[in-house]
């Protein structure tokens, strides 16, 4: 079993905190693929010296492309990167003494502070760690319904923008992670419609 850093939005530490997200997709390791993502085809996960890795057939040059899974396999714990705050003087919470504080849930913090990005989270003030339950592949537009409300999103987006939607007809949740995706890789990113990774996952 192995550990692997992950960073998450506040608004996401929120969703897994209070159970509601236990899906993540990732653009990792797969940058090769999304340069001509219609070229490849997904053909299988396998085991290879204790990795998991994925095989992609390249239908122009007639290969097949192994790509190993950057945050492990099924069994391998997640630790959570998110934005917080290392308090160099005690700072009394309802539990106590607290050496850290967190954005997603603290909210506010002493004024002559600052929040620090995830990135730079250690492993001694990560608060989250998750269980790896399920690692697939797929095309970022074929995200079911399920899936999206899965990613801790709401489903009550509007639907009259419904219109402005790449991939068919969408659930509510579905554009709630449609609006999502592109609010952190950019506008025009969902469209693109590359390979990601699922990282499934749940709460030890």
């Amino acid at each position: 079993m192995k550990s692997h850093p992950i960073l998450f939005k506040a608004e996401m530490v929120r969703a897994i905190l209070e159970d509601r997200k236990s899906q993540t997709r990732r653009l990792q390791g797969l940058d090769f693929m999304n340069q001509r993502p219609l070229d490849f085809s997904f053909l299988k996960m396998e085991e290879v010296k204790g990795e998991l890795v994925a095989a992609f057939w390249d239908a122009p040059k007639g290969g097949t492309v192994w790509v190993k899974s950057p945050k492990g396999k099924i069994g391998d714990r997640l630790w959570v990167q998110e934005t917080f705050c290392d308090v160099p003087l005690p700072w009394v919470d309802e539990n106590g003494w607290a050496k850290y504080i967190y954005r997603a849930t603290d909210g506010k913090k002493p004024q002559m502070l600052k929040w620090k990005p995830s990135i730079f989270m250690p492993r001694k003030a990560s608060r989250l760690t998750l269980e790896l339950t399920a690692v697939r592949v797929e095309r970022l537009n074929d995200i079911s319904e399920a899936d999206a409300i899965a990613e801790g999103v709401a489903d009550t987006f509007d639907a009259r923008i419904a219109s402005n939607f790449v991939g068919g007809k969408p659930g509510p949740a579905q554009m709630e992670y449609w609006a999502l995706w592109e609010s952190i890789n950019g506008k025009g990113s969902w469209a693109q419609n590359p390979w990601v990774w699922i990282y499934e996952f749940k709460k030890p």
